[in-house]
Order: C-alpha cells, then structure tokens, then sequence
C-alpha cells in the first residue's frame, strides 16, 4: 500500500478549537487517502456529529484543552457510551508540553495514542495506522468514573524473587512490571503509577510521550522466562 492510500476508505472526526489545527490535521489524512473527514470545534459538537453522521467513524482525533467541553471529557462520554456513543472508538490525544498534567487523565481513559504538538505529518499517520491495527482494551464503564485508575492484577503482583532492572524505554519487554512511578511535566505530575502490567498498548502510548517525560530508564521486573516443553519423541 502506497503513502497516499494508507488510509483508503477510513473515516475520521477531527477535533480542536483551532480552526487552522484542524485544517492542518485534515489535509494531512486526506494526503493518506482518507475517504472523508468531519471536524469540530468541540467535544459536545464532536458528539453531535457523530450522532447526526451517516458515517461511522473509524478513529476520533482530538484535542486536550478546548473551549467549551474538552478533550478528556470527550472521550470520558466516549468510553462510558453516553448518548449511544460507540466505547471502543479509538481516541487520539494531540497534547503539549503545557498540557502535561492532563495526559494522565487521557492515559487513565484509554487513550489510544497521543501526538505531541507541533503535529507532524508522518508521526500523526502512523499513529493512525497502528491503532487502526490494534486498539486500546477498554474497560467496564464504572472504571472510567471521576478518578480511572489501572490496577495491577493481584496475580501479577512481581515475585519475591523478582529482579529490578533499569531499562531504556525502547528495550522494556512487553508484560514486564513496573516498580517505579513515571512522572511527567515540570513540575512533575504523576503519568504512571507501580506496580502496573506493561502491556504492548501501554509501551506504545509512552513511546508516543517520549518528547514530554523523560523515558530515558524504567524500572522494571521482565516477565519470566518459561522454557518451552519438551516435544515428544
């Protein structure tokens, strides 16, 4: 599939309070091949498009900070299915570095990727692409409630024999357990909190926030090795 196909016979609502964001955003989906793309200028006309579209929409892109109801509410409504709202529509956060405090909140949400601001062409649609491939998991309604939170399964907890390592981001095993609070920001506000599962879905969404944290070690316990059994003779 060619760069300019990319996203043939895809549907997008993009979202953002800034008109000249929005065209920005547009343009370049349209230049992946997107067969049509709805913008609003806010999450309460993000949900009244997407009631009154005779399209379905294959992923949301929306802003964080928005006059009138905001990114995080938007996909609040989205992941709760208020007013018949599809839940496991994919979600992209475009966010800043001022913005920080807030991708917590998107993270906690299941977001299903994050675009650091200025957008660029290239990071936007493969950010597309992969959620298009794989979404986020998302949870029962009540989970998305004032505080979401992600708890690690209490038979995921790390072993007493587990050994902490620190590991650059890029290396971290799928499954490993982190020990280590993130932060993110200046000042720091909490992105991660330990001990939490690592899945591929969350190891994505960190690497999308590498400009905004510092993601240069993390601790963790790597999954255990379980030697594959013997084949029968």
């Amino acid at each position: 599939m060619g760069a300019a196909d990319r996203l043939a016979n895809r549907y997008f609502l993009v979202v953002d309070d800034e008109e000249f964001i929005r065209v920005l955003i547009v343009r370049f989906l349209k230049q992946a091949g997107a067969a049509g793309v709805v913008e609003a200028a806010d999450g309460l006309q993000a949900i009244d498009e997407i009631g009154k579209s005779d399209m379905t929409f294959d992923a949301v892109i929306t802003d964080i900070k928005m006059r009138g109801m905001n990114g995080l509410e938007l996909l609040r409504a989205i992941r709760c299915g208020a007013g018949g709202l599809k839940r496991n529509t994919p979600v992209l956060v475009l966010t800043a570095h001022a913005e920080a405090e807030h991708v917590a909140g998107a993270l906690a949400l299941d977001a299903d990727a994050f675009v650091v601001k200025p957008v660029g062409r290239e990071p936007l649609i493969d950010r597309v692409v992969r959620v298009l491939e794989r979404t986020v998991p998302i949870q029962p309604v009540e989970t998305y409630g004032p505080t979401p939170t992600t708890k690690l399964p209490v038979n995921a907890r790390p072993s007493p024999d587990g050994v902490v390592k620190e590991i650059p981001l890029g290396l971290v095993k799928e499954n490993s357990i982190l020990t280590q609070d993130i932060h993110i920001g200046n000042p720091e506000m909490l992105l991660v909190a330990a001990p939490v599962i690592l899945t591929k879905a969350m190891l994505d969404r960190l690497k999308d926030l590498g400009q905004l944290h510092d993601g240069a070690q993390l601790s963790v316990v790597e999954p255990r090795f379980i030697p594959a059994a013997p084949i029968p003779a």
